[in-house]
């Protein structure tokens, strides 16, 4: 399912280099089914028809068709992010849908966790709820709930009301299945900033973990104070600024893809990926602010 929601963005694809090439190719070995077995040159292991790809959505870019293509006429392209070439379905199906729901709220959650101040906001329903029933020992079993089906339900559905409410008497479900590839294109730039955050406050202790592999002693120097913890490579205001310039090229991509596979796109229907990129912005540079105060 992660590779079906932020796969088909990716900037790598297998296609056909020429269209006559396979329409002439007689072998068929990137389809054959005694080539499943081979070692390696195999035919497709996501049993798709490599000659006929439209979109990176089941395509696992593993080269084995390139491999296997005995006219060489598969070829591996380098292309811009959330191609506009690419086929793209007006619904997605239920389990995908349901996926990048439950993916909306595990990314908020992980951008939020890097600022205090919004994971203190993002959890208070859940810790007051913990509270109420007098459940700490399982209050982080709670969060998670909150997390990955009670806040992505919640939000979903008055997302999807605004829609209905403003734009005629559309089923709640189709909407769902309607939002669920533009979003998936706005929570995974948000989801790259994470990584961004991550990779600038990781990345200096690489050196150490290259001299020190299982990390014991690096870990007893730095506990000892013999070895200053690692620092952010350029600071979180930084980071910051990167972030924001991500989430926002997430929500214009998140707008294209709807108006493509829509044919439209109107100011009803851009809400629900506002409201998320809005979000996540929030987070971003109230964290990049926080190293001010």
């Amino acid at each position: 399912m992660l590779r079906n929601a932020y796969g088909r963005g990716g900037m790598l694809a297998v296609r056909p280099t020429t269209a006559q090439g396979c329409a002439s190719c007689t072998s068929r070995d990137c389809v054959l089914a005694r080539n499943r077995s081979r070692w390696d040159a195999r035919s497709c292991p996501s049993l798709l028809n490599p000659a006929k790809l439209e979109s990176n959505a089941e395509c696992l870019v593993c080269g084995q068709c390139l491999k296997s293509c005995q006219p060489d006429n598969m070829g591996l392209l380098l292309r811009p992010p959330i191609s506009a070439k690419d086929s793209r379905e007006r619904l997605a199906s239920w389990p995908l849908t349901l996926f990048v729901m439950l993916v909306s709220g595990f990314v908020t959650s992980e951008l939020a966790a890097e600022w205090p101040k919004a994971q203190e906001m993002f959890l208070w329903l859940s810790q007051r709820f913990s509270a109420a029933i007098g459940v700490q020992a399982g209050k982080g079993w709670l969060n998670g709930w909150w997390i990955l089906f009670v806040f992505p339900a919640l939000t979903w559905t008055l997302l999807a009301f605004i829609v209905k409410f403003f734009d005629g008497n559309w089923r709640l479900v189709e909407i769902w299945r309607r939002l669920a590839l533009p979003m998936a294109a706005v929570i995974s730039f948000a989801h790259m900033t994470k990584a961004v955050i991550k990779f600038d406050s990781w990345a200096d202790f690489l050196p150490l973990a290259l001299k020190n592999p299982q990390g014991m002693d690096t870990a007893q120097k730095i506990t000892s104070g013999l070895l200053s913890s690692p620092q952010p490579i350029v600071g979180i205001g930084s980071v910051s600024i990167l972030g924001t310039v991500l989430i926002l090229l997430g929500l214009l991509f998140g707008i294209r893809e709807f108006r493509l596979a829509q044919g439209k796109s109107s100011l009803t229907w851009r809400v629900p990926k506002l409201a998320f990129a809005g979000i996540y912005l929030l987070i971003v540079i109230g964290l990049g602010l926080s190293t001010f105060g």
